[in-house]
């Protein structure tokens, strides 16, 4: 049994984003959106750069969505008073209404995996993909190649 770990990701990403699409739909929201819509329901008035920060994407696809948003009416822009070459992100009254049918219909869509696995393995399962996460992330911070920290083998995703 092959047991690398990005052939295993990569369809279970893809197949957990189609459903989530199916999810969000019905509000009028995507995939790509909700980290965005997300973010601001739980801080509103923050950056595009903070948004791209929060949700680990690059600039262009932040602009992508946050104009998709303003366009369904979800958030608007503010000039930020403080940095004028920078605009402050809001959810509208529309943007929030929603929140919290949106919150429960992807808790529903994450209880199905809780219940598929044991409490135990659960808690293994993402206990380990934040490791993988956390690797991942200061690899790509310091430029490329960081070595493994002491418990992590360092073997090809």
């Amino acid at each position: 049994m092959n047991k690398n770990l990005g052939r295993a990701l990569m369809p279970l990403s893809r197949a957990i984003t189609l459903e989530q699409a199916k999810i969000l739909q019905p509000f009028q929201l995507t995939p790509g959106e909700q980290p965005f819509y997300l973010s601001l329901a739980r801080e509103d008035g923050i950056t595009q750069e903070a948004l791209t920060a929060r949700a680990r994407v690059d600039k262009s696809a932040t602009t992508r969505a946050l104009r998709s948003l303003e366009a369904k009416g979800f958030v608007t822009r503010e000039r930020n008073e403080r940095d004028r070459r920078s605009n402050l992100i809001y959810l509208t009254e529309r943007g929030r209404a929603m929140y919290g049918d949106v919150l429960a219909a992807l808790t529903r869509f994450n209880e199905q995996f809780v219940q598929l696995l044991s409490p135990e393995e659960y808690d293994a399962l993402f206990c380990s993909l934040l490791k993988i996460d956390e690797y991942l992330q200061r690899r790509r911070r310091d430029g490329g190649e960081a070595p493994p920290r002491e418990g992590e083998k360092g073997e090809a995703l």
